[in-house]
């Protein structure tokens, strides 16, 4: 697990120390210590409970670990905060796809396409959709209109 020295312990957090694990726990994240990066942010998480972006980190490690109410519990947060990024959306298909919640995965997925402002294609490599893909139902765009969407 990764450590980081001064964080730890009961005291109250402070913004510099919120801000420290935050950066520690996109670290664990990079290291795959998805472990390491929740014990990290989750005593910091009052003092960052107005940014998205712990949320998201908080959400993915979660995520990765196949905690899935923790994850869509972060992810809903996030998505609160900046309701217009749609990377929310993706991994709350992902996260209700993890519980065999098919029709709901899809539904956030379609959100998240329809938003236009998410890279699709990830979801090709997304381990938790398998069983959404041999399902029937699309939520990629074909090819060709990906292609236009990106120039």
């Amino acid at each position: 697990m990764l450590s980081f020295a001064g964080l730890g312990g009961s005291e109250a957090s402070s913004p510099a120390r919120a801000d420290q694990a935050l950066a520690a726990a996109a670290t664990a994240l990079q290291n795959q210590d998805f472990r390491g990066a929740v014990t990290l942010l989750e005593p910091e998480m009052q003092a960052l409970q107005n940014q998205a972006v712990a949320w998201r980190t908080l959400g993915l490690a979660h995520l990765r670990l196949h905690e899935s109410s923790a994850a869509r519990d972060a992810y809903l947060k996030a998505l609160a905060l900046e309701p217009n990024d749609p990377r929310p959306l993706l991994y709350l298909g992902v996260a209700a796809a993890q519980d065999g919640h098919l029709e709901q995965a899809f539904e956030w997925l379609r959100k998240a396409k329809e938003s236009r402002r998410v890279d699709i294609w990830q979801l090709d490599i997304e381990p938790d959709l398998q069983a959404l893909r041999g399902d029937g139902r699309s939520i990629r765009m074909d090819r060709a209109r990906h292609r236009r969407c990106r120039r």
